[in-house]
């Protein structure tokens, strides 16, 4: 027999559904979905946090906790100085001291006047330096809602100005250039600003 022609019955007959398709559909389906996007942010953020536990800092740690106010930066420096020397026995060119400085500075009041912007000064704010192989790794945990790092540097990047003659976001550009990697990660309720920095060959 030959083959029907494309207008007959058998050729207009939809594609059967296979069980999968039919029960995505509908409001089972939008659960399913929903259920399956919650397994993957959590599995997500399980690997995000084995993947940043390999490049923390094993050796030398030390841990200050601040309030949030802009006033401690200079005791947050002092402290920073004086723990770096413990961290790294070796002498330490001048502009790598002043870039770590100007990272933690950043950093401190980004987690001051924006992540706590609507929280009480008594809010905390906990700085741990450390050292992982040769790199220096800062981490700034602070309490304000959750903030995207990466998509609010790639509409930086994507603006026409160059984002450092900006106020907005100025901030998180020093941090990216002057560092080998930035993470801004969620943890627990509290987010962690981690900058590894490499020490000068």
């Amino acid at each position: 027999m030959g083959a029907r022609p494309k207008g007959s019955i058998a050729a207009r007959r939809p594609a059967s559904r296979s069980p999968l398709t039919s029960l995505l559909r509908g409001k089972m389906g939008s659960r399913l979905r929903h259920l399956l996007l919650a397994i993957w942010l959590r599995l997500r953020h399980w690997l995000d946090r084995q993947n940043d536990n390999q490049w923390r800092p094993v050796r030398y740690r030390s841990r200050l906790k601040l309030t949030t106010d802009l006033q401690e930066l200079p005791d947050l420096l002092q402290w920073f100085d004086r723990r770096l020397q413990q961290v790294i026995p070796e002498r330490l060119p001048p502009q790598f001291l002043w870039e770590c400085q100007l990272i933690l500075t950043e950093g401190f009041t980004n987690a001051a006047r924006h992540a706590h912007r609507h929280r009480p000064p008594q809010t905390p704010i906990v700085v741990e330096v450390g050292r992982s192989g040769r790199c220096l790794v800062i981490e700034i945990w602070d309490c304000g809602d959750p903030f995207d790092w990466d998509a609010k540097l790639a509409a930086l990047r994507q603006e026409h100005r160059n984002p450092l003659e900006k106020e907005s976001g100025r901030g998180l550009m020093f941090m990216e250039q002057l560092s080998q990697r930035v993470r801004y990660r969620r943890y627990g309720g509290r987010n962690c600003l981690m900058v590894r920095k490499a020490f000068p060959a």
